[in-house]
């Protein structure tokens, strides 16, 4: 338990109290709300609210839909797409599919088959997570493995 901050928030065995997160944007002004990513971890920060959520478990729970994303923070789509653009710079499906597929490369590295990383991150076909792959990493998954693996043998 931090000393600091008695309202530390429970979400899926994973917790961080408020001013740790606040900690990792200084320049957040204090009342607002945030996604930001601490250890490799995504967190929505609401301190109206006084809530931390862990987003991880969240993003499959919600098909790395932005509407469902949003549906299950209780906040509307426009409204998370405002906090993301703030938080991180960028619109809010740019960030999903880039951090959707930067997930698809970790499982990929940690030995994981295409198939099941394509139904892992909620893909209905095999062929549109190649497609969106490619169009992101600029390969399609298959070479992306080969390269990391003859990468890991060196």
């Amino acid at each position: 338990m931090c000393s600091k901050c008695p309202n530390l928030v429970q979400m899926n065995d994973r917790s961080m109290p408020l001013h740790y997160l606040r900690d990792a944007a200084p320049d957040f002004q204090r009342g607002g709300d945030l996604i930001v990513c601490r250890h490799g971890f995504w967190w929505f920060v609401s301190y109206s609210q006084r809530r931390t959520v862990w987003l991880d478990p969240i993003f499959r729970q919600s098909s790395w839909n932005v509407s469902e994303l949003s549906r299950n923070l209780s906040l509307g789509s426009r409204t998370f797409s405002r906090i993301v653009a703030r938080s991180i710079g960028r619109p809010a499906k740019v960030w999903l599919r880039e951090h959707r597929l930067h997930t698809a490369c970790h499982l990929l590295r940690e030995g994981a088959k295409i198939e099941v990383v394509s139904a892992e991150l909620g893909f209905h076909h095999h062929s549109a997570f190649s497609r969106e792959f490619k169009a992101v990493m600029g390969v399609n998954p298959s070479v992306y493995l080969r390269k990391q693996q003859a990468h890991s043998r060196v």
